[in-house]
């Protein structure tokens, strides 16, 4: 079997980035530990900063589909990454960006890795605010296997996100809700309760099951999933993401 090369794999993940190209065949990811090292190999090309985290695999039909037992994260990566309101070009991404409206979670503490499982109040302490953000999908591997999209960074092509909500505690997550909106025309909606019945529920099973190259860090923004499904955004359009009394999150696609 040939080995697998995470340096390779994340040179030709990130030049099909900056090209808005696919990938015609597999990475050969063959297990998590080689997804992670794609990871970590991208974030050392892109001068070793992460400001984000995308969590996924959280419930149990998604484990028996992809084959990994355990929540996994994929970096969201620094030229990608950007505060509302953002403006991206739709020949940037290599599929119609699909739009996942999502809360967000700004840490204000690390969350090291520990052998004691974390609760939910220990991470809620660790939590400096909320914020609204948008993720958008972006598929860069041709007919990709669960680890070889868990090593595209889990398919995300960007990410931006809201003004902070630091009293985020007092709201019940599970009933905010949020409406997506393509030029004005209603598109998608959902509420919290689409991620594990409370969207911090999500960042919890991420730190439990935390990213074996690096830490989870203060300062960092992590992104828990979508409420909405997924969007494709077809032609040139402004995308608005309203949260109600938690803001807006808006992306100019030209």
């Amino acid at each position: 079997m040939t080995a697998f090369d995470p340096q390779a794999a994340a040179a030709t993940l990130l030049a099909a980035r900056r090209a808005a190209a696919r990938l015609p065949g597999a990475l050969g990811a063959r297990n998590p530990a080689d997804a992670y090292a794609t990871h970590a190999a991208l974030a050392r090309l892109l001068d070793g900063a992460v400001p984000g985290w995308k969590a996924g695999n959280l419930t149990s039909a998604q484990r028996a589909a992809s084959g990994i037992p355990t929540a996994i994260c994929a970096p969201l990566l620094g030229p990608w990454f950007a505060a509302s309101p953002a403006r991206f070009a739709r020949a940037a991404f290599v599929d119609p960006p699909a739009l996942e409206c999502e809360f967000a979670f700004e840490l204000g503490a690390d969350i090291p890795a520990r052998a004691a499982p974390y609760t939910r109040a220990d991470i809620e302490a660790r939590v400096a605010a909320l914020r609204p953000a948008i993720e958008i999908v972006d598929k860069r591997v041709a007919g990709a296997t669960p680890l070889d999209a868990f090593a595209d960074c889990m398919a995300s092509g960007g990410f931006v996100y809201g003004a902070p909500i630091a009293d985020w505690r007092r709201l019940d997550l599970a009933t905010a809700s949020v409406a997506l909106a393509l030029d004005g025309r209603a598109s998608a909606q959902g509420t919290g309760a689409a991620i594990l019945g409370d969207p911090l529920l999500a960042l919890v099973e991420l730190a439990n099951a935390p990213p074996p190259w690096t830490g989870l860090r203060a300062g960092q923004i992590v992104t828990t999933g979508s409420c909405t499904g997924m969007t494709p955004v077809v032609d040139p359009a402004l995308a608005v993401a309203d949260f109600g009394p938690l803001g807006k999150v808006e992306i100019r696609f030209a």
